[in-house]
C-alpha cells in the first residue's frame, strides 16, 4: 500500500524532483543544515501538507532531515509534510504512530517522520517513496539502514550517508555513484577504502564520514576540488645523511616535506622548493635551517671532523753515538699519535725516550682523526758523531790503514808508519821502512798475513815490498815486485795463503800485469794477466776460495766499467758484467749478502756474483770521488769525504748505506775536517777511525796529519 501511494503522489505531482543534498547524520533530536535563502523558523516550525495538485511539491531536495526522534525537526524543502510530536500528525493519505509526522500516503512509526509513500522505522525521516530503519534520514527512492542518511536512489549501511546512487557502508559518507567502506567519504563516481576522503558535490555527513562541498581531498584522478581544503604544512624530516664528516668531504642533506608554497635553506643556499636533498660541504661544522612557507622551520647539523695535522716531528739530541739514545717529539692536533718501530702511542708536545739505536732507523708518525683520516711525517736517526782523536806523527795521504789483531791500526805512507792505540787514542811512530818510497809511499798496498802475523806493503811507483812485524815492530824487506806498480790492488787469498797483486802504473802505462806474494817464500810470481790495463781499480774477495772481483777503473784517460774475476785455482781472469757507470778510485764494499757495493761520482752499484751482473742502488746523497768507505759492525756501510764532482772542493759530508733499503742517508753530523784520499778503518768497538787525507779548494792542495772518530 506504501509502494501504491508513493507512486500515486509522484505521478499526482509532475514536478516531484528526487533529493540530492546533502544530509547530516541522523539520530535523537538531530537538526537538518539550513538550505540558503531559507530561514530556519521555516524549517522548524511550519507544517505544510502539500496540496494534492501542488506541482511545487519537492523532495529531499538540497535538504537535510534531522536524525528521527522524539520531537525531531525536518527543515524545509526536504521531505513534504510537518512535524509531530508525541500523538503526531498525519497529513493526507498518511498513517502516523506516536510521535510521528507523516505526509500524504505515508506510514510512521513511532517516533519517526515520513515524506508521500515512505515508510519509517522508529525514529527514522523518510522521503518519498523510501523507507528507513530506526534512527536514518532517507530521501526520495532510498533504503538507510539504522542511523544513515540516504538520498535518492542510495543505500546506507548503519552511520552513513549517502547521495543519489551510492551505497554506503558503516561510518561512511558517499555522493552520487561512489562507495564507501567503513570511516570513508566518496565524491560522485569515487569509492573509498576505510578511513578515506573524497571530494564530491554537495556536502553530506554521516556518523564517521565527512563531505564538504567539493570535497575534503581530491576525488578519482587525484586531484583537489575546488573549494577543498589543502593539506597542512609540515616538516616531516630533515636530516643530514652522512655526519661527522672530515673537512673537505660532502653530506646530503635530506628532508620531506608537506603543503609547501616555499621552501628554502640558510647558509647561503637559498630556494629547494621541489627537491628532497641537497649536498653540502661546510669548512667546520654547521647547522642548516629548513624552512617551509616562511613560518616552519627544522634544523640539521653537519659536525666536521678536522684534518689530522702534523706541526713538527723531531729528535733531539739528533746526534747520538752508535747505541745511543735520544728522545722523539711531536707536535700534532685533530687526532691520536702512533710511531711505528715499536714506539707505540705518543702524546702532542710530550717527548717520547728512543734507543738504543745502532742502525739508521726512520720512525714514522701516523696521526689519525676520528673518521680514520690520516697523516704522516718522518725523521731518520742515524747514530754515529764524528770526534776527533789524536794526529799523526806525520801528514798523510793516498796512504793505508791496516787493522792487527790487537786492535790497533797500522798507518802508512810518506815512507814511515804510526801505529793508533783506540785505547788511548793516541798515534805512535811504529818505525820507518827500510827501503823508504821514493815517491811517498802514495797508492801503495798493505796486506796482512794471517799465516804468519806480518804485514805486506808493497808498491808506490817502485817494485819494492816490505813486511811489518806486529810482535816485534820491526820492518824487514822481502822480494821485489815483478813490475813497479802504484795505485795497483792487493787481495791476501786465504785458500792459497797468496797475496793477489793486480794491474796499477808503471811509472809510463797502465799494466794488466798481475802477481802472487808467497809468505812463505817472500817471493812474487807471475800470474795470469786482467783483461784489461787498469789502476785505480778495486778488488774485493767474494769467498774465502775466491773469486776476487776487479772492478773500474783507469786505462790511460779512460774510465773503466768493465769488471773481471779472478780464480785463484786456475791462475786466470775472466770477464763478468759491466757496472752501470764507468768509475775509477772508487770504493768496493763486501756486504753480508755477499754482494759488493760499489760508490764513487754519486752512483752506487750492487754486484751479485750469483748472476754476474751490477745493478744501481741509491743514489748517493753526495757526489764523491777518492771517498772512503767501510763496513759497519751493524752491517750498514758508511762512505766518507772525498772531492766533488767538478774535483775543485773537498766535503766533510758523509754518509750511510741501508743494505736493507738500499738507500743513502746523510749523517746527522759531518766530519770535523773535509777530507779526500783518507782511510776508514772499522775498530774492534764498533766505532771508524778516519785517518789523514788531503783537502782540494780550487788550486790549493793539502794534506793532514789528524784522524777523527766516528762512533
Amino acid at each position: 500500500m506504501l509502494l501504491i501511494a508513493a507512486t500515486a503522489i509522484g505521478c499526482m505531482y509532475p514536478s516531484l524532483r528526487m533529493g540530492t543534498g546533502a544530509s547530516d547524520a541522523g539520530g535523537t533530536g538531530g537538526t537538518k543544515a539550513p538550505e540558503a535563502g531559507v530561514a530556519d523558523s521555516a524549517r522548524s516550525e511550519d507544517v505544510w501538507v502539500p496540496d494534492a495538485y501542488d506541482d511545487r511539491l519537492d523532495v529531499g531536495k538540497g535538504g537535510t532531515d534531522g536524525g528521527g526522534g522524539t520531537g525531531g525537526n525536518q527543515g524545509t524543502g526536504g521531505a513534504t509534510g510537518g512535524e509531530s510530536g508525541i500523538g503526531g500528525t498525519a497529513s493526507a493519505g498518511g498513517t502516523t504512530s506516536a510521535g510521528g509526522t507523516t505526509s500524504a500516503g505515508g506510514t510512521t512509526s513511532a517516533g519517526g517522520t515520513a515524506s508521500a509513500g515512505g515508510t519509517t522505522s522508529a525514529g527514522g525521516t523518510t522521503s518519498a517513496g523510501g523507507t528507513t530503519s530506526a534512527g536514518g534520514t532517507m530521501s526520495a527512492g532510498g533504503t538507510t539502514s539504522a542511523g544513515g542518511t540516504t538520498s535518492a536512489g542510495g543505500a546506507t549501511s548503519a552511520g552513513g550517508t549517502t547521495s543519489a546512487g551510492g551505497a554506503t557502508s558503516a561510518g561512511g559518507t558517499t555522493s552520487a555513484g561512489g562507495t564507501t567502506s567503513a570511516g570513508g567519504t566518496t565524491s560522485a563516481g569515487g569509492t573509498t577504502s576505510a578511513g578515506g576522503r573524497a571530494g564530491g558535490t554537495a556536502g553530506s555527513s554521516g556518523v564517521g564520514g565527512t563531505a564538504g562541498a567539493g570535497g575534503m581531498t581530491p576525488g578519482s584522478g587525484g586531484a583537489t576540488a575546488t573549494g577543498g581544503t589543502s593539506p597542512p604544512a609540515a616538516i616531516v624530516t630533515f636530516a643530514a645523511l652522512t655526519t661527522p664528516i672530515s673537512a673537505g668531504q660532502s653530506s646530503t642533506l635530506s628532508w620531506t616535506v608537506s603543503g609547501a608554497t616555499s621552501l628554502s635553506i640558510d647558509q647561503g643556499i637559498g630556494s629547494v622548493l621541489g627537491q628532497t636533498s641537497q649536498v653540502v660541504t661546510p669548512a667546520q661544522t654547521t647547522t642548516y635551517t629548513l624552512t617551509l612557507n616562511s613560518s616552519v622551520s627544522a634544523q640539521a647539523t653537519v659536525t666536521v671532523v678536522p684534518l689530522p695535522s702534523i706541526t713538527s716531528f723531531s729528535v733531539s739530541p739528533a746526534a747520538i753515538n752508535i747505541g745511543g739514545s735520544t728522545t722523539l717529539t711531536a707536535v700534532f692536533s685533530g687526532g691520536t699519535g702512533t710511531v711505528d718501530q715499536k714506539i707505540g702511542s705518543v702524546t702532542s708536545k710530550t717527548g717520547k725516550p728512543i734507543g738504543p739505536i745502532s742502525l739508521v732507523t726512520i720512525y714514522t708518525l701516523t696521526v689519525t682523526n676520528l673518521l680514520g683520516a690520516s697523516t704522516t711525517k718522518q725523521v731518520t736517526v742515524v747514530p754515529g758523531i764524528f770526534t776527533p782523536t789524536g794526529d799523526m806523527t806525520e801528514k798523510r795521504s793516498k796512504g793505508s790503514a791496516t787493522l792487527l789483531p790487537s786492535g790497533k791500526v797500522l798507518a802508512v805512507g810518506n815512507g814511515s808508519a804510526d801505529l793508533y792505540d783506540p785505547v788511548s787514542g793516541k798515534f805512535t811512530l811504529a818505525g820507518n821502512i827500510v827501503v823508504g818510497m821514493t815517491s811517498g809511499g802514495q797508492l801503495h798496498t798493505a796486506t796482512f798475513l794471517a799465516s804468519t802475523q806480518k804485514v805486506l806493503v808493497a808498491g808506490g811507483y817502485r817494485p819494492d815490498a816490505d813486511l811489518y812485524d806486529i810482535s816485534s815492530g820491526a820492518w824487514t824487506v822481502t822480494g821485489n815486485m815483478t813490475t813497479a806498480r802504484s795505485a795497483n790492488t792487493a787481495t791476501y787469498l786465504p785458500s792459497s795463503v797468496h797475496v793477489l797483486i793486480a794491474g796499477g802504473y808503471n811509472g809510463t802505462v797502465d799494466v794488466a800485469s798481475a802477481e802472487l806474494f808467497d809468505p812463505a817464500l817472500g817471493a812474487f810470481t807471475a800470474t795470469g794477466n786482467m783483461t784489461t790495463p787498469r789502476e785505480g781499480h778495486t778488488a774485493t774477495l767474494l769467498s774465502s776460495n775466491g773469486p776476487v772481483l776487479i772492478a773500474g777503473g783507469l786505462n790511460g784517460n779512460t774510465y773503466l766499467a768493465s769488471a773481471e774475476l779472478f780464480n785463484p785455482t786456475t791462475g786466470k781472469f775472466t770477464p763478468t758484467g759491466d757496472m752501470t757507470t764507468p768509475r775509477a778510485n772508487h770504493t768496493a764494499t763486501m756486504l753480508g749478502s755477499g754482494k759488493v757495493l760499489i760508490t764513487g761520482g754519486g752512483t752506487a752499484d750492487l754486484y751479485d756474483p750469483v748472476t754476474g751482473k751490477f745493478t744501481a742502488t741509491g743514489p748517493m746523497t753526495t757526489a764523491r770521488n777518492f771517498p772512503a768507505a767501510t763496513l759497519l759492525a751493524n752491517g750498514e756501510v758508511l762512505i766518507v769525504g772525498g772531492y766533488g764532482d767538478a774535483g775543485t772542493s773537498t766535503t766533510a759530508s758523509a754518509e750511510v748505506y741501508d743494505p736493507t733499503l738500499g738507500t743513502f742517508t746523510a749523517t746527522t753530523g759531518n766530519m770535523t775536517t773535509a777530507r779526500a784520499w783518507a782511510t776508514a778503518t772499522l775498530l774492534t768497538s764498533g766505532a771508524v777511525v778516519i785517518i789523514g787525507g788531503s783537502v782540494l779548494q780550487g788550486s790549493s792542495y793539502g794534506e793532514f796529519a789528524s784522524a777523527e772518530l766516528f762512533q
